[in-house]
């Protein structure tokens, strides 16, 4: 069965890092997406599933229109640097709902790809 530990995070200084004192959270394939694709969307669990990796983030916001979206975040030097993002859209962080950050990503047979509609 596919599980995924995640530790919940909070942005810094325009970084994501770790909550203090937080458990990290352990899930499945159906909990994760029930958490990190709350609307169900075939493009929320098909962003899950293409970015899903060990040091990756997982950013709930919520949209103008009062959705709920994910932003899957995956730096080069594997940091939670989201100073750019910031720099580019200054109310993101208050749009941001919660964060995690992916310790550990194991997938099996399974998981079902998303299928998208023609």
């Amino acid at each position: 069965m596919a599980s995924f530990l995640l530790t919940p995070c909070k942005i810094r200084d325009g970084w994501l890092v770790p909550q203090k004192d937080a458990d990290p959270l352990s899930l499945t394939w159906p909990a994760l997406c029930a958490l990190l694709a709350p609307s169900g969307a075939l493009l929320a669990k098909a962003n899950l599933r293409k970015a899903a990796a060990p040091s990756a983030y997982a950013i709930l916001v919520l949209q103008p229109s009062g959705v709920v979206s994910n932003v899957l975040l995956r730096n080069a030097d594997m940091s939670g640097d989201i100073r750019g993002v910031l720099t580019r859209d200054p109310s993101f962080e208050g749009r941001v709902v919660g964060a995690f950050r992916f310790d550990s990503v194991s997938w099996d047979a399974g998981v079902v790809e998303p299928k998208y509609l023609p």
